[in-house]
């Protein structure tokens, strides 16, 4: 339930142009609105203005108060809006006042109407800037990360090179976008270099030719995964490590010397990183990702011999 006041007055014509003014009874009652807003109980204040038969101007002022002693209250206190209109009796027509009081079916108010749209603002358009905020913050970097322990940093330069054509394909389909001839034909331009250097990418290369060992052969030699050492570690030639790294330990060898190694029908083209073994018992070590690109698991026999291009 709610409580309302109503004062209808009518302002002469002749005075309606001071009425209007800084000083007259509908600018005061504008200015007082503020006031209304602060006391307690209050709901919301709405002036209205009609013109009548004559030049006349019927002007309603409603006041909307939560219970009756807030009514009460703002009534028996000044400056009211009884007490405002009285201040102003030159520029009113006499005797035009009427007062009245009523009670009224709880209506939605303006704060609770902004609440909804708060709300509903809220719901449609910042949970979507959320969930999109936290895939950029944390979801790309985190899966691409997870990305790069099996796959190289070409691939994902490639993968990359594709998200501004989709981003401007899913623009088009879901917000109507219009982007000009001039950005469809770069986006093509950029398409078909990534299409070109990837392709290049998967193409064969010819291996390395090796100098071969005495005998016309391959040196062979025994050789295990190095085991794990601190993150970002740096080896005897300088090298810091990384999960991705690919090279070998050999105590003789010179760093960077380029060797070719076989094992399980694989031979790849490595080179020397480190010139201290962790572990006896074996000549090289290779490092996890090189131990798993050839399957080599625990100490074993394999082949090698120096790259010769």
């Amino acid at each position: 339930m709610e409580y309302v006041q109503t004062v209808l007055v009518r302002v002469r014509a002749d005075k309606l142009g001071d009425a209007g003014g800084a000083q007259g009874v509908i600018t005061e009652l504008e200015r007082h609105r503020s006031v209304i807003r602060r006391r307690p109980g209050s709901l919301r204040m709405t002036i209205t203005r009609s013109a009548e038969e004559g030049g006349d101007t019927l002007l309603s002022v409603e006041t909307r108060w939560r219970d009756a002693r807030s009514l009460d209250a703002y009534t028996a206190t000044e400056p009211n809006a009884v007490s405002i209109i009285r201040a102003h009796g030159d520029e009113l027509v006499p005797d035009s006042m009427q007062v009245r009081r009523a009670e009224a079916l709880e209506s939605e108010s303006e704060e609770a109407k902004r609440g909804v749209v708060y709300e509903r603002f809220a719901i449609a358009l910042l949970v979507p800037i959320g969930i999109v905020a936290f895939g950029v913050v944390f979801g790309w970097p985190i899966f691409t990360a997870l990305a790069l322990q099996d796959l190289t940093s070409a691939h994902s330069a490639v993968i990359v090179g594709l998200l501004p054509a989709a981003t401007a394909v899913v623009a088009v389909m879901r917000a109507g976008e219009h982007p000009s001839p001039a950005f469809w034909l770069a986006s093509l331009a950029g398409l078909v270099a990534v299409a070109v250097v990837d392709r290049r990418r998967d193409e064969p290369v010819a291996a390395p030719q090796g100098a071969t060992a005495p005998g016309g052969g391959w040196y062979d030699a025994l050789a295990a995964p190095r085991p794990p050492g601190a993150d970002a570690e740096r080896t005897g030639c300088g090298l810091i490590l990384t999960t991705r790294s690919l090279g070998v330990t050999h105590p003789v060898l010179p760093c960077g010397a380029r060797i070719l190694i076989r094992y399980g029908g694989e031979t790849v083209l490595t080179q020397v990183i480190d010139d201290t073994l962790k572990e006896t018992g074996r000549q090289f070590e290779l490092t996890p990702a090189l131990a798993r690109l050839i399957g080599l698991d625990g100490t074993q026999s394999i082949e090698w011999r120096y790259a010769t291009r």
